[in-house]
């Protein structure tokens, strides 16, 4: 006893009872951490992964379901193969997916893997029978390219074969008509010698004269008979020709079966009349003086023959498109369908795949909320220790104290380095601004021109990617709005490319239609950024609307030197931008092309449509970029388009600056306390 009582056995004791109560929390803690990472290890390994490989399967699917009309859209061969090779890897993808899923331990809805596996499958071989499809109407087009070629040969053949024809025929009943008035002529000597014989011989000369009148009659007659039936069937074959050639062409552009059917009917009947014209014409005079005319007509009508008849002829080639056509509409139907099919199975494995998560995320708080006990005693436990540890750290911490003061010394020269840095650059970027704004149109110039008017223009940050641009010209005016690529340095890059552009368009190269502005704005674009290459790493461009208000009249002029009111006209073309029009409380909107500018897959010879028109008293014209309607408020609503026209319909009637004070305030009131997405510009004007 006397040895338990002894300071040692205490001492021994009380670190055994330490020794005991570490190694039991120890031991309990790593129960319940090894427990905790099985069930992060099955999140990680199983649970996870499986929701991702779910969700790739919905993405993939919906991707697979919108490429399918490309598919079907594609023109060339080499586009329909790049897509199909996009959509076997996106089937691949899928199948990898589904494989995926099958190899995971405890997965919940194996019935719905296996269905969407199939759906997989089908949908594959529906996109292979489609490729097939765009494929044969891809060489179909080809083949009716070739065989309207073939007619614009042939009907520049048979211009040039029907002038001779018709001219020969003029030709020789001119010659006839020549030939038939030298044997009057001579009829008429004749009768006259008769006329003297028989004054000599005092006898009656009426029968002589009333047979020179039967044969002046009858040889006029049968000149006129000819010349008829000469030209009749000259201009026959010309205009049977001219309808043949006609229906050729309007066979090949035709969409519907019973249209094709008519134009078809209607080719057979022309041809029937045209070779019977040609029959004739092989018969007549001319053709037995020219054989070689009477040949051409013949080659002639072999041709139109084959063109318009048999496997291979224009109104076949056109009506196998309009068959492959519906084929390919009732095989995206049905691709559609699939996808819509895949989708829902899909989204409801991705349902599972959340509940398991649910199920883990329960599991873990149990697990947590047992381990917290344990861990209260490794708590206590680590309290005992913390003096020896604070002794201990007090001695690092002072001799790390010096370190620590030059650290903060180090860090705070480091903050003011990168405040002057970061003031240069806000500085440069101020400066930039400066040019930029340098670029705008002055508006009290603009208002020389155009008294009625109003300009927005506010960049997101200090610099933006719209741009406003104004010039007169001898016959009118130009304003235009430019929304392009990008915001802040970038955006500006573009603005100052867009205007100097536009100036080289209007002022030295006196281009002034709206349409073809935009048309060389997207080549010096593309060029200046040489998106025309190959090798180009960018893909930047704009979006534009332009207006052309064109000065005609009577040569009155107002006080500042613009024509009157009723001599306006207003032209407009717009790339993705619309032209906004109010009068009497109802708005019109002139649509821009859906086409870009500027970019890699610009077409350099997409022709802009133009729309141009009388502008009337009391109108209002607006053009904005889509930073206005697009701009989310605190709702994370657009403001939206339906709601910009209807704005812009009840603020026409007030003045010009009224109406920039409350679209400014109305965009305001949106947007509220958020940061504006993109940059903002309006151009209101009227007359």
């Amino acid at each position: 006893m006397a040895l338990w009582k002894s300071f040692k056995a205490k001492l021994f004791l009380a670190f055994s009872g330490i020794a005991f109560l570490i190694l039991f929390s120890t031991g309990f803690a790593l129960y319940t951490f090894n427990q905790f990472g099985k069930v992060v290890d099955n999140t990680a390994e199983v649970t996870v992964p499986g929701m991702i490989s779910a969700m790739r399967l919905s993405e993939q699917s919906t991707l697979l379901a919108a490429i399918a009309p490309v598919l079907a859209a594609s023109e060339e061969e080499e586009e329909l193969r790049l897509t199909g090779e996009r959509i076997d890897g996106l089937i691949g993808q899928i199948s990898e997916g589904v494989s995926f899923l099958n190899t995971q331990e405890g997965q919940a809805d194996e019935e719905a893997i296996f269905r969407i596996s199939m759906q997989s499958d089908e949908l594959g071989e529906k996109l292979d029978d489609l490729k097939e499809i765009s494929l044969r109407q891809l060489l179909l087009k080809k083949q009716l390219r070739s065989a309207l070629k073939e007619v614009q040969k042939a009907h520049n053949e048979f211009a040039d074969t029907v002038g001779p024809v018709i001219y020969g025929t003029s030709s020789l009943t001119g010659l006839l008509g020549k030939r038939t008035a030298r044997q009057i002529s001579s009829a008429v000597k004749d009768l006259s010698k008769v006329e003297k014989k028989d004054s000599a011989a005092d006898s009656p000369t009426n029968s002589a004269y009333e047979e020179t009148a039967k044969f002046a009659q009858k040889s006029i007659s049968e000149l006129t008979e000819s010349a008829i039936r000469e030209m009749g069937y000259a201009l026959d074959i010309k205009a049977e020709g001219s309808l043949l050639f006609a229906l050729l062409h309007a066979g090949a552009e035709t969409d519907s079966t019973d249209t094709l059917t008519d134009i078809r009917s209607r080719f057979k009947n022309a041809h029937t009349s045209f070779q019977q014209a040609a029959a004739i014409f092989k018969i007549s005079n001319l053709a037995q003086r020219n054989p070689v005319l009477a040949e051409n007509i013949y080659e002639l009508d072999k041709r139109i023959s084959g063109l318009g008849k048999g496997e291979n002829s224009i109104f076949e080639l056109r009506g196998q498109l309009i068959s492959l056509r519906e084929e390919i509409r009732k095989n995206l139907s049905e691709c559609r369908e699939l996808a819509a099919r895949m989708t829902r199975q899909i989204s409801g494995l991705v349902l599972g795949v959340q509940t398991d998560m649910t199920n883990i995320q329960r599991r873990t708080k149990e697990s947590k909320h047992t381990g917290e006990s344990v861990l209260l005693l490794i708590c206590a436990g680590c309290l005992i220790f913390s003096a020896v540890i604070a002794a201990i750290t007090i001695r690092v911490i002072s001799r790390h104290e010096h370190d620590l003061m030059t650290a903060k010394e180090n860090a705070e020269t480091a903050q003011k380095t990168a405040e002057a840095v970061n003031k240069k650059i806000i500085d440069s970027i101020q400066y930039a601004k400066m040019i930029q704004t340098s670029l705008l149109p002055n508006p009290e110039n603009i208002r020389i021109h155009l008294p009625d008017s109003f300009f927005i223009w506010m960049p997101r940050d200090i610099v933006g990617g719209d741009i406003l641009f104004a010039e007169s010209v001898e016959n009118g005016f130009i304003l235009a709005v430019i929304d392009c690529t990008g915001h802040g340095v970038p955006g500006a890059f573009m603005t100052m490319i867009a205007s100097s552009a536009l100036r080289r368009i209007v002022k030295d190269e006196c281009c002034h239609r709206p349409a073809e502005i935009l048309k060389r704005l997207n080549i010096i674009v593309r060029t200046a950024l040489q998106q025309d290459t190959g090798y180009a790493t960018s893909d930047d461009g704009m979006d534009a609307a332009i207006c052309f208000i064109e000065a005609r009249g009577n040569g009155q002029e107002t006080k500042k030197g613009f024509p009157p009111l009723d001599a306006h006209r207003l032209t407009f073309a717009g790339a993705m931008l619309s032209l906004y029009s109010v009068h009497q409380n109802e708005i019109s909107v002139v649509k821009g092309d859906r086409q870009n500018i500027g970019y890699k897959k610009s077409d350099p010879n997409f022709r802009f449509a133009e729309h141009s028109f009388s502008i009337e008293k009391e109108t209002a014209f607006y053009m904005a970029t889509d930073g206005f309607y697009d701009e989310l408020g605190i709702d994370n609503r657009r403001f939206g388009t339906v709601r910009f026209k209807e704005l812009l319909k009840k603020i026409a009637p007030l003045s010009f600056e009224k109406q920039r004070e409350i679209l400014l305030k109305a965009f305001e009131i949106h947007k509220g306390n958020k940061e504006r997405q993109d940059d903002v510009t309006v151009a209101g004007f009227g007359f």
